[in-house]
């Protein structure tokens, strides 16, 4: 199904960025509305159908005093298989990088239901060929019957004699049987939260960070539990306080992607995920010789599962 994304600062007048359809996207500029603006947020909508839904809310802070419509904010998209990618820009100096999943709009999470409904159409497709065949065989069963069944001789009836017997009760257990109890499903919220951690200026996940992540996978349930529009996962990359603002940038989404491609194998994401790189912007500590605690990826899961009451 073709759709629209667009960007629009402060909920006013949206540029539409991405048309599916024609598989074409731009980058567009926003500025700010009023002077002196140190704060904007940056809305992205997706369009189907003359409905548009709010996928995401990016906030631009400090940003500098000037006035209305003259500072320049570059919102640069990019399309990968069902995810949005943007860069955001503040008058020419890179600000962020950001992922967000477009699976349950796009419909990419259907794959599963497709499979499913045609395996079922061909077990049906085969059982009204196996009806369609049974009734041609019953004419030969019917043939290799014997046309005359001889009747047993009749014998003289046998003195009946009456004998009492002691009447058998029947419990209640075994004349009806108690019906099955009916399924009841119950709402419960789930929230948990992890941190793995990366060797210096490497996104790679080491065989300890694998291990954190398998840990961090058998204690949930799995992700068909939760209900269809609530599940949220948060994964947000970090780095220590070394080298350039934007290598640290981009080493934090690149630890951030990792984490990300593990769970989606190893654990099969169906949910909006939001995937972010913020540097060394959210420092875990400041002392030089705990640095390594700087090196992570936080994973964040929210979502209401549905279980049997007991």
């Amino acid at each position: 199904m073709s759709y629209l994304l667009g960007v629009g600062i402060d909920k006013n007048r949206i540029a539409w960025i991405f048309n599916s359809e024609k598989n074409i996207f731009k980058p567009t500029k926003l500025t700010t509305v009023s002077d002196n603006q140190r704060k904007a947020e940056i809305h992205i909508y997706l369009g189907k159908k003359d409905q548009k839904h709010l996928l995401y809310t990016e906030t631009i802070e400090n940003i500098p005093p000037m006035p209305a419509e003259e500072p320049s904010i570059d919102f640069i998209p990019e399309i990968r298989k069902h995810s949005l990618i943007y860069e955001i820009y503040l008058n020419g100096k890179y600000i962020k990088r950001n992922t967000i999943s477009l699976r349950r709009y796009t419909g990419g999470s259907n794959r599963l239901l497709i499979v499913i409904l045609l395996l079922l159409a061909v077990a049906a497709l085969a059982t009204a060929v196996f009806f369609l065949l049974i009734p041609q065989s019953r004419p030969a069963i019917q043939e290799a019957l014997p046309e005359t069944v001889e009747k047993p001789e009749e014998q003289p009836p046998a003195t009946s004699v009456v004998t009492e017997e002691p009447i058998k009760e029947v419990s209640a257990v075994e004349e009806i049987s108690a019906p099955p109890a009916e399924i009841v499903y119950t709402e419960n919220m789930i929230s948990d939260r992890a941190s793995v951690f990366f060797l210096p200026d490497s996104a790679k996940l080491t065989d300890e960070t694998i291990r954190g992540l398998e840990m961090f996978i058998d204690k949930l349930p799995s992700h068909d539990d939760y209900e269809e529009g609530s599940f949220k996962l948060e994964i947000k990359g970090h780095c220590a306080r070394y080298g350039t603002e934007e290598g640290r940038a981009e080493l934090s989404r690149e630890r951030a992607v990792n984490v990300y491609n593990f769970l989606e194998t190893e654990w099969g994401i169906e949910a909006d995920s939001m995937i972010t790189g913020v540097g060394s912007s959210e420092p875990a500590t400041l002392e030089r010789n705990q640095q390594h605690l700087n090196r992570r990826v936080d994973i964040e899961v929210k979502g209401k599962i549905k279980k049997i009451a007991e």
